[in-house]
């Protein structure tokens, strides 16, 4: 099978305008967030990430302490729930603008789960975020068990001016790994979470999985991803397991009870899951942001620009792209 290199270098000396953008379509390695971004905005989007002070019912003791296995006490909190959120909002903006030129803005509320709140607070909440002309789209981060119809409704008005996104945390469709990182829901809870905001179809759905987690096979991860493609969400998130310094995850991997995976085998079970997953689901990240200081294992996990180059290469060399076996899922 000829790669999908070569196939860009004949297309590009063909003169058949339709012909060239059929193939460059057909012959893309995967949608990117950045491509569906400009796709959609006609423009490059930046991220302001806020945090509003939103705890876990698997942390604060509704349903456990502690909580996710691999999440640390600051839980990719940003230590500034204590600024209000229209200024956390201003001062990023403000700073991508100054370093970056951005025209178009996205509002992330990343920390924790951020549903986890009544209603109206939440109304609240994300109409503070919503104070800047430039703000095209908003997300928000949270679990499967912290929604409701009510929830959605308030998020759905939200749509009339803004794009909208939610992020269900899965990480695995497997209830045993469920119950071993200890998410304290099942994946039926996720799959009604994720019918219950179809209701409201201009809300975009994304959701997060972790490759590599403890007593997982290549085919398990593999399957969650058939999953998530069944249910036809939006994007997807794709993350490797790393172990963070002050995780309960770190106590695991001190006492050597599973392996990590290497480079090369995460990216051979991310194409797998790739040429699995029809070509309009959104592929928002190939692999997760870790600071270097926190890291333990594996090195890998802060060189996220190799974790890209080498899946470019390694698709490219098989000839593979995203969807390439998507009919077997359907």
């Amino acid at each position: 099978m000829q790669s999908v290199s070569t196939i860009r270098r004949r297309i590009q000396s063909i003169d058949f305008i339709p012909f060239i953008s059929y193939h460059i379509q057909m012959t893309e390695l995967y949608y990117d967030f950045k491509t569906y971004l400009k796709k959609t905005f006609g423009c490059k989007v930046y991220k302001v990430v806020v945090d509003a002070g939103f705890s876990c019912p698997n942390r604060d003791g509704f349903l456990s302490t502690g909580g996710c296995i691999y999440c640390n006490e600051k839980g990719s909190s940003l230590g500034r729930a204590n600024i209000p959120i229209d200024q956390q909002v201003l001062d990023g903006i403000k700073f991508i603008k100054k370093w970056y030129n951005a025209k178009k803005i996205m509002v992330y509320f990343q920390a924790f789960s951020n549903t986890y709140a009544p209603a109206q607070e939440l109304e609240k909440i994300y109409n503070q975020a919503l104070c800047h002309e430039d703000i095209v789209s908003i997300a928000i981060g949270t679990r499967p068990d912290c929604i409701d119809e009510e929830k959605l409704k308030i998020i759905n008005k939200l749509t009339e001016k803004y794009e909208v996104w939610i992020e269900y945390g899965l990480q695995s469709c497997h209830d045993k790994t469920l119950e071993l990182i200890n998410r304290k829901h099942t994946f039926k809870q996720f799959a009604q979470a994720v019918e219950l905001t179809k209701k409201f179809p201009k809300i975009k759905i994304c959701s997060h999985i972790i490759l590599g987690l403890p007593g997982e096979t290549k085919q398990d991860m593999i399957e969650t991803v058939k999953k998530l493609a069944e249910l036809k969400i939006d994007a997807i998130k794709f993350h490797a397991l790393y172990i963070e310094k002050n995780t309960i995850i770190a106590d695991m991997y001190k006492q050597k009870n599973f392996l990590l995976l290497s480079m090369p085998d995460y990216v051979d079970i991310l194409i797998k899951c790739l040429e699995i997953l029809p070509k309009n689901i959104v592929i928002q990240r190939i692999s997760g942001d870790c600071k270097k200081e926190d890291l333990i294992a594996p090195d890998w996990a802060a060189k996220k620009s190799d974790v890209v180059n080498l899946l470019k290469q390694e698709m490219e060399k098989r000839g593979s792209f995203q969807g390439i076996k998507a009919e077997q899922t359907e």
